[in-house]
């Protein structure tokens, strides 16, 4: 709900020091842990309490988490190199191997929170957050959990910032007006279940994930090729005359070509409909964008700010792309709420 409040905004998108004592009871075992998992704890501790989570012994392995990740412990990663190559095997620090490991937060969390069920990385651009959703709902649809827990995280590096300024200025020239937000960082974290979990746990449901659709490498124009898939995701679910409320603009690569790709793809349904973008708040967070989008329109359809469902949109410089369909009422489309 921050990111709708209009909070102060860091200008270079970072995420200010925290303390994990004041999210977690057990926080002494993960002092020392890398950005991208201490913002990982952080969130899915905030999404378990929102949620009304909590799991008994017997229910610790009915609970699953995927986590997103793009760069994962780059700081971490690079000092434990530099040590390796400066001063040989024995300079190598096994502190810093743990963490600098892609699925470091996702196996840190587990440890905190009990997780016992499923517990998948997903590792790719900004897109992954819906990748990792959708696992999510797989496995709730397999019946392997009651509830999964799903959490994008990212954090930045010297090394983030002057990699992603130099493939900037390559694509600036190669591609005018399509510039990328600075990269930013943090986390975020959702809980989905489906219905029949959330009616048991006498907890209210809150808002239907309808449909998640993840696409790699198009190879028609960037606005033909969104324009088509969402125009196909809104007729397989049986929604492709109701009321989109708002779009939530992607924070990666082609932006302007999925905005308009998306209102085409809307057809009549977009009058009316508002764009939100993001962006200027978080820059770009790579691993973490999606579900930081997820929380914004989950926010608006919960609270009434939003008249229909939500349409969430990512895309990255590989041109994959993502579209989620939040809220509204599809027809016979079996719906986890989140």
């Amino acid at each position: 709900m921050a990111l709708l409040k209009g909070y102060p905004v860091d200008p270079r998108f970072c995420v200010p020091d925290i303390s994990l004592e004041d999210s977690l009871e057990n926080a002494r075992p993960f002092r020392r842990v890398a950005n991208v998992t201490k913002f990982a704890l952080a969130a899915v501790a905030m999404a378990i309490r929102d949620a009304g989570l909590t799991p008994g012994r017997e229910d610790r392995s009915r609970t699953g988490m995927v986590i997103g990740v793009t760069h994962g412990a780059l700081v971490f990663s690079s000092q434990y190199h530099e040590g390796l190559l400066q001063d040989g095997p024995e300079a190598a620090s096994p502190m810093l191997f743990a963490e600098s490991v892609l699925n470091a937060p996702a196996g840190n969390v587990a440890m905190a929170f009990g997780i016992r069920g499923p517990v998948h990385t997903m590792i790719g651009e900004e897109s992954v957050g819906a990748q990792a959703l959708e696992v999510a709902l797989a496995l709730l649809r397999s019946g392997s959990v009651d509830h999964c827990i799903v959490v994008g995280t990212e954090e930045k590096s010297p090394l983030i910032n002057n990699a992603y300024e130099r493939m900037e200025h390559v694509a600036s020239r190669a591609i005018p007006g399509e510039a990328t937000p600075p990269p930013g960082e943090g986390a975020a974290a959702i809980v989905v279940e489906c219905a029949w979990e959330a009616i048991r746990r006498r907890t209210s449901l809150r808002v239907p994930v309808v449909s998640v659709r993840c696409c790699h490498g198009a190879r028609e124009g960037m606005e033909d090729f969104v324009a088509r898939v969402v125009k196909e995701q809104l007729t397989s679910v049986g929604m492709r005359d109701v009321k989109t409320g708002h779009v939530i603009l992607p924070t990666g690569r082609y932006r302007e070509a999925v905005r308009r790709g998306a209102l085409r793809g809307l057809g009549a349904g977009w009058c009316g409909t508002s764009c939100l973008d993001i962006a200027p708040v978080v820059g770009n967070p790579f691993g973490a964008a999606v579900l930081f989008q997820v929380s914004v329109s989950a926010a608006l359809i919960s609270s009434g700010d939003s008249s229909g469902a939500g349409l969430i949109l990512s895309s990255g410089i590989e041109k994959t792309f993502s579209s989620i369909l939040l809220g509204g009422s599809p027809d016979g489309a079996e719906a986890p709420p989140l």
